[in-house]
């Protein structure tokens, strides 16, 4: 079974984690604050920098900027 813990690593989390180790389960970490991974945790499937944007912020100049490639056909 997978589960994901959405969580803040503090002590308390990774105590509750830790008593999966040895499970069966595929364990999945998401920091709600987007820390570095817990040493405790390194042994789960853990995401980091989830809150560094991935693509630039949409705003009017971009449509404006893109619309126009589309319609001069560049």
């Amino acid at each position: 079974m997978k589960i994901l813990f959405v969580c803040q690593q503090y002590i308390h989390s990774v105590r509750w984690i830790n008593q999966l180790k040895n499970s069966e389960h595929e364990i999945f970490v998401f920091d709600c604050l987007d820390k570095p991974i817990h040493e405790g945790l390194l042994w789960t499937n853990y995401k980091t920098d989830w809150s560094k944007r991935k693509i630039p912020v949409l705003r009017r100049v971009f449509f404006r900027e893109t619309i126009s490639k589309i319609v001069s056909g560049s």
